[in-house]
């Protein structure tokens, strides 16, 4: 394939999990919205020296280098959270789980759900969500990759997005072949050797035109293109935890209350410190562990308008805790009718709803339990007064009391005036038992 760029129509990224790879049509997902990737390798190179010698005895690598892959994304429906291995509710199990509980959970228990990453690169002046079989494609192919940071931003005159940061043990460069099988680009890090050689891997290590077919890089949801979100379609909240039992406040701006302060910026940002395990007779790390506890942290900038009264050293007695709410719902001028008209996928509501009017629900993230950190304020002639505050919670799995970072998706074709957070959490978060609420 001959061309004298590489542009943006031209890529797309395809996402899957290497270890239970079988090659059959579905294993790989697409990741819509896209607008950015970028990827490092470094040879960690010994060079040892020795008396008498003004150079090296050796210049030599020594382990398998890794792979630093970052991936930036338009927040949609919830459909790349999914594909990336993070959980969002979907309303049809009584007890909720935070969005990395999987995740964590499964590094706890050495089940191995790395993914693998293949980057499609179409010829030049080609668009690649149009090519009928990607034959004689380029690929990019990343593997084992361990999520290390997944970050949602969000401010009035931009789309939110979310950018995650993974590490990986392996890549490799391949020209697809639409008759031919390529190689996966990940290894078995347990038996320190790449899948090919893995005889009981499900597809021998290889992949081809049945899961790399055209139609995993449509970003289309039932015929209608997947929603991106502007000022409009985003909701934020700010409610203070009722099982606190204090009523007073170290004072400063209003923050549960949403039009006393008017949210300009806000960004969540989960960054994991892992440990990288290693063997002898191993070239590959055998395992990236999670390090505990997991702190998320939130950011938000806003515009006061109105204080409330409190001192400082109320915190010590009074220390609050908030619940966040964001909700993002289609868009007004989208003018469509409901995308799941005549179907009951997931338990939406049959019939045909106009979204335009109702501005139906797509996406809710949770940031429950989360405690002030800092709380910063600006003023400067010409201008008005700025703050910031900043939050955090432990994300810890199965942390007591219920807390962490949830994402849910429209499991009901609801309108924004119908949709209460107070509701959703009291009504269908519970706790293990499955007997009594949770308050928020």
């Amino acid at each position: 394939m001959s061309r004298t760029r590489i542009h943006y129509p031209n890529m797309a990224v395809a996402v899957a999990n290497g270890a239970s790879f079988d090659d059959s049509k579905g294993s790989m997902k697409n990741l819509d919205r896209v607008q950015a990737l970028s990827f490092n390798v470094e040879a960690n190179r010994q060079q040892p020296t020795e008396v008498g010698s003004f150079g090296f005895v050796a210049n030599q690598v020594m382990q398998s280098p890794d792979v630093n892959l970052e991936i930036e994304y338009l927040l949609s429906d919830g459909d790349n959270e999914r594909n990336l291995g993070l959980y969002v509710n979907d309303g049809n199990n009584s007890g909720w789980k935070g969005i990395f509980s999987d995740m964590t959970l499964n590094n706890l228990d050495r089940v191995d759900d790395t993914l693998d990453f293949l980057v499609l690169g179409a010829g030049e002046g080609e668009d690649i969500n149009f090519n009928p079989d990607f034959d004689d494609a380029d690929i990019l192919g990343f593997g084992n990759c361990y999520l290390n940071n997944y970050r949602l931003s969000m401010d009035v005159d931009s789309f939110p997005s979310v950018q995650i940061s993974m590490v990986g043990s392996n890549m490799n460069f391949q020209k697809f072949d639409v008759n031919k099988s390529s190689d996966l680009p990940s290894v078995n890090s347990y038996l320190g050797k790449t899948r090919t050689e893995d005889d009981n891997h499900p597809s021998f290590g290889r992949f081809s035109s049945t899961s790399l077919n055209p139609d995993i890089i449509k970003p289309y949801r039932n015929g209608i293109s997947v929603p991106a979100f502007s000022r409009g379609d985003v909701k934020i909240t700010i409610y203070e935890d009722l099982t606190d039992g204090g009523e007073r406040s170290i004072g400063g701006n209003k923050l549960i209350e949403y039009d006393k302060a008017h949210i300009q910026s806000l960004e969540m940002n989960m960054q994991f410190n892992r440990k990288d395990i290693r063997g002898f007779g191993r070239n590959f790390v055998g395992d990236r562990k999670i390090r505990y506890p997991v702190l998320s942290s939130m950011s938000m900038n806003l515009l006061p308008r109105e204080f409330e009264q409190g001192e400082l050293k109320d915190i010590l007695t009074h220390d609050k805790a908030y619940s966040i709410s964001m909700q993002f719902f289609y868009p007004y001028s989208r003018g469509i009718t409901n995308i799941y008209a005549g179907d009951d996928i997931l338990g939406y509501r049959k019939g045909a709803q106009d979204c335009s009017k109702e501005n139906a629900l797509v996406l809710g993230v949770i940031y429950k339990g989360a405690q002030l950190v800092s709380h910063n304020f600006d003023l400067n002639i010409g201008s008005n007064m700025t703050s910031s505050v900043s939050f955090e919670v432990d994300t810890t799995p199965n942390a007591k009391p219920f807390r962490g970072v949830y994402m849910y998706d429209g499991n009901l074709m609801l309108t924004r005036e119908e949709i209460e957070i107070t509701d959703l959490l009291n009504g269908l978060i519970k706790t293990e038992e499955g007997d009594e609420n949770i308050l928020i």
